[in-house]
């Protein structure tokens, strides 16, 4: 169903799906799939020898603008476009997985791709061997 909403004394029709694509995610960027954006695009600069890349590099490769990537990165619902990008970049990552984080449906090589690294503590670095 449609309402109109008068704004400038121009009719503007919002369906109720536009209202739910345009809002951004209370959480923010700790939101969990900003979360889970950030840990493919820390996978991809790892993989390529460029552990700190940057939201805008990390968009030009996937053939999207810095600022359209930082929203998705920031809490804002991502695009089909963004998914395919995605998708086309890792294989063996699905559509599934960047919207509700369930791996069931990933590649053996894409889960263990995406397995969290471990790190030592912050404030407990390893003594190297003298």
């Amino acid at each position: 169903m449609q309402e109109p909403r008068l704004c400038d004394s121009q009719n503007l029709w919002i369906t109720a799906n536009s209202r739910r694509m345009l809002r951004r995610d209370p959480r923010g960027a700790a939101a969990p799939t900003s979360m889970r954006l950030r840990r493919l695009r820390d996978l991809f600069g790892r993989e390529t020898g460029n552990p700190r890349i940057g939201q805008g590099e990390f968009a030009a490769h996937l053939k999207l603008g810095h600022k359209q990537y930082s929203n998705y990165e920031n809490g804002y619902p991502i695009s089909r476009q963004a998914e395919d990008a995605l998708i086309v970049l890792f294989p063996g990552l699905t559509v599934e997985w960047l919207r509700t984080g369930s791996p069931r449906m990933l590649s053996l090589e894409m889960s263990q791709r995406l397995a969290p690294q471990e790190e030592p503590p912050p404030g407990k670095r390893r003594r190297r061997a003298s």
